[in-house]
């Protein structure tokens, strides 16, 4: 199966990646944090180990970073 991606720059998003991320993205704007896994588990309808499938990837390709794991939720944006 062929997954097709948005390239940015040297990076590659999926369409999925690309709207959680937008997601992301817009929440933080609004709330002045990222949102935890229930948020993105309610908003996007898929479990939390999905959700946290889905900011991992977005970790190994740049756009977010993990943070202490003493802080809900680990990660932060890196690309805005």
């Amino acid at each position: 199966m062929k997954v097709h991606s948005v390239d940015i720059g040297t990076r590659k998003l999926t369409p999925r990646q690309r709207e959680i991320l937008g997601f992301i993205i817009s929440y933080h704007s609004e709330n002045g944090k990222v949102p935890g896994y229930g948020v993105l588990k309610e908003k996007f309808n898929f479990s939390k180990s999905a959700a946290q499938q889905f900011i991992n990837g977005l970790c190994k390709i740049g756009y977010l970073e993990k943070v202490s794991r003493e802080i809900q939720p680990s990660y932060k944006i890196v690309f805005n």
